[in-house]
């Protein structure tokens, strides 16, 4: 048997096949899990946190499972590894997301992964970049260029499969990984 925060997680995600994000109430939900208002506001606060908990199980966890399992050396070896299940996952996904694009507004769903993964970068960043404004300034650019380009990617009608879009990633967006940890190595 499913737990009841899945029950409720699937069935938001159900609701979006049947009307707009906002047109998705706490009432609607509760019906379509089968579960009391009590039991989802035990689990969420709203609709909202709902989205927040996928973004966390898509873009965050995945990230901090693999911190917790390697050394930061072994991290950055394996950041093809890391963007390929991340892109994989999106592209899974990518009909939920697409619904979810502008879930608060425009934007709102860059915003909320840009939010989340920043402070994570922040964290990735502390013993790589002394300066807190330099480090501050990474954070944000890795964010925003990575998630700018996995939401268009995933919200837009393209070809290109998961495995290469890790690698554009890489290529493109992490290439100041490798030019940050040479100039340390060498400074």
């Amino acid at each position: 048997m499913q737990d009841s925060k899945q029950l409720i997680r699937e069935a938001l995600f159900k609701q979006l096949n049947e009307k707009p994000y906002g047109k998705i109430t706490v009432s609607h939900i509760c019906t379509e899990a089968g579960v009391s208002r009590r039991t989802f506001y035990k689990h969420f606060a709203g609709v909202d946190d709902i989205v927040l908990a996928q973004l966390d199980e898509d873009f965050l966890y995945p990230v901090l499972n693999l911190r917790k399992l390697l050394p930061m050396d072994e991290i950055k070896s394996s950041a093809t590894l890391m963007l390929e299940r991340l892109c994989t996952t999106l592209y899974e996904k990518k009909d939920l997301y697409r619904k979810l694009e502008h879930y608060r507004g425009r934007n709102s769903l860059l915003e909320a992964i840009n939010e989340k993964m920043i402070r994570l970068n922040l964290e990735l960043y502390e013993n790589t970049i002394d300066d807190d404004e330099e480090r501050e300034i990474a954070a944000y650019f890795c964010s925003v260029g990575c998630n700018g380009l996995l939401i268009r990617w995933i919200t837009t009608d393209n070809t290109i499969d998961p495995k290469h879009m890790a690698k554009y990633l890489n290529d493109w967006v992490f290439a100041h990984w490798r030019e940050i940890n040479s100039e340390k190595e060498y400074s």
